[in-house]
């Protein structure tokens, strides 16, 4: 209950406007219409609470990382924005095919939102032994140049993310080496003079 009670007090997130620049280590990331700055800076907060950046280097790695995982979101969002703005084609696609006379007009209807052309296309489908599905399928179809561009974009930007990850892991695992290379030779260097051996003469 208190969970709802939070989840209600909740303020809306407001969307930019217009282009907008989110400044961080090393990186600006300039957001575009109707994406949430809050929605970035939250995301920047949880990557970073996540990878606990050691240096400055780390700092700079968190930075394209939210980026690029953002630039992850935006594509796969544009990409089924596509789908959506050009189903109407889709279906009319398919009512033409079923050989409907009233394809073009039943689609916008459709696309509408109108009840009765909704009913009208559910039941022509239905006629045909389809669904929307064939609709979906159709606008895939009539789109697939520009949704290969989009898993290509989404790839790369996979790709250089985790690259990027895996920088952090190797530097990780490098500092800790000398870090440990440090604290033996320290370690080294106290047992030497604590015995009261010169350093020239102690083991090697």
């Amino acid at each position: 209950m208190a969970a709802a009670r939070k989840s209600k007090n909740k303020p809306a997130v407001s969307l930019v406007s217009g282009p907008t620049e989110v400044k961080t280590r090393g990186r600006v990331a300039t957001l575009i219409t109707g994406e949430s700055e809050e929605g970035y800076r939250e995301l920047l907060r949880d990557v970073t609470e996540t990878v606990r950046p050691r240096d400055f280097i780390e700092e700079l790695w968190v930075g394209d990382v939210v980026y690029l995982t953002w630039e992850l979101i935006r594509l796969r969002r544009a990409k089924n924005t596509l789908v959506n703005a050009r189903m109407q084609d889709g279906l009319e696609a398919v009512l033409i095919s079923i050989k409907d006379p009233d394809s073009a007009e039943l689609a916008r209807l459709w696309r509408a939102r109108d009840r009765h052309g909704t009913d009208e296309v559910e039941a022509a489908l239905k006629h045909a032994g389809l669904s929307m599905d064939a609709a979906v399928a159709e606008t895939f179809a009539m789109n697939l140049d520009e949704m290969e561009r989009f898993d290509r974009m989404i790839m790369s930007a996979e790709a250089r993310r985790d690259a990027i990850l895996r920088e952090v892991a190797r530097h990780r695992e490098a500092l800790g080496a000398q870090l440990r290379n440090k604290t033996t030779e320290i370690q080294d260097a106290e047992f030497v003079e604590a015995s009261g051996q010169p350093a020239s003469e102690a083991e090697p």
